[in-house]
């Protein structure tokens, strides 16, 4: 390996592979649906709160009694009857949902960030590398300059797109 952390022998095709490898990765990260499990997590506490607050705040228990007494209660609290506590009682439902939802898909957003990024550093790198080559094309067979070139074209084309996801 050299000092930047590339390998020297820029005509095997292991590096070019490891990109793709590195773009595939991220996107399945975009793709994993890790947001729906926070969305499920969310939403299953707000609804264990909702649930609790229905058994306890009107006669206590779930029978008839017990449910419309703990919704009309839950509906007072906004001015309304039992039909407003079935709102009252949904709302931690939706409201933590979305908020498992944000939290998971800003953790996952991070962490593709953070894929694109290592992978950008190194595609510029390995341009960067291939571009100092190129310059000594004096010591370079005619094949091995066009291979250089090839390699080039791709690796740049890699770089815009990452620029283009990163918003960079």
């Amino acid at each position: 390996m050299s000092g930047n952390g590339f390998e020297k022998n820029l005509n095997n095709e292991n590096f070019l592979r490891s990109l793709l490898g590195d773009l595939d990765k991220i996107d399945a990260e975009v793709r994993d649906g890790s947001e729906g499990v926070g969305a499920l997590v969310g939403g299953g506490v707000g609804a264990a709160g909702s649930f609790a607050a229905l058994y306890g705040l009107g006669i206590v228990g779930l029978s008839g009694p017990g449910i419309m007494t703990g919704l009309a209660a839950a509906g007072a609290l906004i001015g309304g009857g039992a039909a407003a506590g079935v709102l009252v009682l949904a709302a931690p439902v939706a409201g933590l949902a979305v908020a498992g939802y944000a939290f998971a898909n800003h953790r996952k957003m991070k962490h593709v960030r953070q894929l694109q990024g290592q992978v950008l550093a190194k595609a510029i790198g390995k341009q960067n590398e291939i571009v100092r080559r190129l310059s000594n094309q004096a010591d370079l067979s005619e094949a091995v300059v066009h291979e250089l070139e090839a390699r080039l074209e791709i690796l740049s084309q890699i770089v815009e797109s990452l620029q283009a996801r990163m918003g960079s």
